[in-house]
């Protein structure tokens, strides 16, 4: 086994949530657990996700309960010996306020795009500001996806090209970026997926860059449109001969060695977020057929992890361990009863319903699709035999629970349009430990959601370098 010359080995850290309800969910004692877990498994770097909204809900005013959990989650990584990288205003999060990141950026975007001023720009200034001069981080980033999203959604209606979004989005950042200033240890995350999202020389902003960069095989067509129609190409061969397409053109637009620096901060074999209802959605089942396969994987990463390890300073993944992407607002109760109905008895993290109790809430900050399939999962322990009436979407089911079980059940539902959730006990006592909505699944090359290994110990050691036999 080689020895990695990686500086950086980065892991984001959205605990066994989604990056949208870690904040309000995450426990102190699983932080301590999953620090370790990534420190033991040979990284040495963190990404956390911070909302703009979530940690500001009120303009100007930041939510000293996530800034604790921050606060608690930094000192104990650096306990472990690891660095923390943030990155500063992600997306999508799951809480009760109106306008949420989304909403703020895209009030932003139309504002600049109509020479008009937003009232969230300074606020958004004072956000990166404030945890620019914490000074506790390795990096800060700012990623493009965050951006282009809501650049796409205020421009739905306008009928304009994918390439118009693009240069719109940069557009967009360029002026935020112009606002914030070059700073040391500030970084932008680009987006380079192959043929997806090219990234474009840009002079005017001197930042060193954070990359995703997405291998992935792919169909007869796209071998014919950029190969020749006819020509035999195997998977693994695509995906090397795209791997060093992307670092000449990544090398050659970012003058690296000239003050940038690359970290590949999400190096995706495959788009690891599959809708959990693939079979019924054409694009997601197309994104599982294109994947590199399982039995060519370690051959393809034995053939570039070398490469990697010489030319870029960092490598990172999106998640050490397979987990769900929540969406439930205090799920673990973390936050006490906030966002729930409830008579039951209130525990450390966790509600008693003993028979006749009632615990609900309105899904409304979710934003559902009544197209997919939407699942609700309930982590339980039933201290007797026990019987719980489920009503969500308008359908009632009542599970039943032997004594002493203690497990996670998940169920499933189709065309979700009623937000509504409720769970009463009829007879017995139920503990629940977790509730949370979900219809995505970040799935990890590495460890399932029971940190079970799931690949080679030599796939692992490709990235980390740390021998795990």
């Amino acid at each position: 086994m080689y020895s990695t010359g990686l500086t950086y080995r980065i892991v984001n850290y959205i605990g066994n949530y989604g990056p949208g309800n870690f904040w309000s969910n995450v426990l102190r004692d699983d932080v301590v657990c999953d620090l370790a877990f990534i420190k033991e498994n040979g990284f040495n770097a963190i990404i956390l996700m911070i909302p703009y909204a979530a940690f500001m809900p009120t303009p100007g005013i930041f939510a000293n309960r996530h800034e604790e959990t921050l606060d608690f989650i930094v000192g104990e990584a650096s306990r472990q010996g690891l660095s923390v990288i943030y990155r500063l205003g992600y997306l999508w999060e799951s809480d009760f306020q109106e306008n949420r990141t989304l909403e703020r950026y895209m009030d932003m975007y139309t504002k600049i795009r109509d020479s008009r001023t937003s009232v969230y720009e300074n606020d958004f200034l004072t956000f990166v500001d404030h945890f620019y001069k914490r000074g506790d981080f390795l990096h800060v980033f700012l990623s493009w996806e965050d951006f282009f999203w809501a650049v796409s959604f205020a421009n739905e209606q306008r009928n304009i090209t994918d390439q118009q979004n693009e240069q719109e989005t940069r557009r967009f950042m360029e002026y935020l970026l112009g606002k914030i200033g070059t700073r040391e240890r500030l970084f932008v995350e680009q987006r380079t997926n192959a043929e997806f999202h090219p990234i474009q020389a840009n002079p005017k902003v001197s930042y060193a860059y954070y990359n995703t960069l997405c291998l992935q095989s792919w169909d007869d067509d796209f071998i014919d449109r950029n190969f020749g129609r006819g020509i035999a190409i195997s998977g693994s061969m695509l995906v090397e001969k795209q791997f060093f397409e992307w670092y000449s053109r990544m090398k050659a637009e970012l003058n690296l060695g000239e003050g940038n620096e690359l970290i590949i901060d999400q190096f995706n074999i495959v788009d690891n977020t599959f809708s959990d209802d693939i079979d019924h959605h054409a694009f997601a089942a197309c994104k599982k057929k294109l994947q590199v396969s399982e039995e060519n994987l370690d051959a393809v990463l034995e053939f570039i992890m070398p490469v990697v390890s010489k030319n870029v300073l960092g490598i990172g993944f999106w998640s050490l361990w397979t987990t769900v992407s929540g969406h439930v607002y205090n799920g673990t109760f973390a936050l006490g009863y906030e966002g729930w109905n409830s008579d039951a008895e209130l525990r450390s993290h966790s509600l008693v319903l003993r028979a006749g109790n009632k615990v609900s809430t309105n899904l409304g900050y979710v934003r559902l699709d009544n197209k997919r399939t939407w699942n609700i999962l309930l982590k339980y322990t039933a201290t007797r035999a026990s019987h719980v009436e489920v009503t969500f979407n308008g359908v009632t089911n009542i599970i039943e629970f032997e004594a002493g079980d203690s497990r996670t059940k998940i169920m499933k539902y189709h065309y979700v349009t009623d937000k509504a959730l409720e769970l009463k006990c009829l007879t017995g006592e139920v503990t629940l430990m977790r509730v949370d909505c979900f219809n995505q699944t970040h799935k990890s090359i590495f460890y399932n959601e029971d940190r079970k290994l799931t690949c080679s110990r030599k796939r692992l050691a490709l990235f980390t370098g740390v021998n795990h036999e």
